[in-house]
């Protein structure tokens, strides 16, 4: 499974309406939270988060040429078989499949070999059961930045534009990527 590399950079995310950055993620922002469950969340403009990724991951699509997005927040990262055909049956080859990790999975190497590649495996799967190529399968990992940081490791979020990244408070630079 390759792994599209996203264009990842920290920005200091300021007035989310003002210059050429994104939206900054800030929990006033929030609109449709998605609670931890094995579950899709798909909503149009809102701003699509969830919290509490420790041994979680959080799991996100984008379509480029729709904007269609989802969310799901699988507990420990375990996603069934029916999950994933469900998912097969939403997306596409175009499709970006952004698998990012909680705040227990500290080493990039791990995360890739266990619950990303296994994820990744699910999805793949499916698509190929329903004669659907491969999405574009995308890893989504940032360190533990520290509490004094500002960013909530144990968050992601996904704006209707494809900009991703983590919560974080309005005076530091927060990870963020765009598909």
């Amino acid at each position: 499974m390759d792994a599209v590399a996203p264009t990842a950079s920290a920005r200091a995310l300021s007035d989310p309406t003002v210059g050429s950055g994104p939206p900054r993620a800030i929990p006033v922002a929030m609109t449709s939270r998605h609670n931890m469950a094995p579950t899709v969340t798909q909503n149009g403009a809102d701003v699509l988060y969830t919290s509490g990724l420790g041994d979680c991951v959080a799991i996100a699509t984008f379509h480029p040429a729709t904007g269609t997005r989802t969310l799901t927040h699988p507990n420990a990262g375990d996603v069934t078989p029916a999950w994933a055909s469900t998912l097969a049956g939403m997306i596409d080859s175009t499709t970006y499949v952004i698998i990012a990790n909680g705040t227990n999975q500290i080493s990039p190497q791990v995360f890739r070999s266990g619950d990303f590649t296994r994820i990744c495996t699910a999805i793949a799967t499916a698509m190929q059961a329903r004669g659907k190529n491969n999405p574009r399968f995308v890893m989504y990992h940032t360190p533990d930045l520290g509490r004094s940081s500002g960013v909530r490791m144990d968050t992601f979020v996904m704006y209707a534009n494809g900009v991703y990244g983590r919560i974080g408070n309005t005076t530091v630079n927060v990870p963020i990527s765009r598909v």
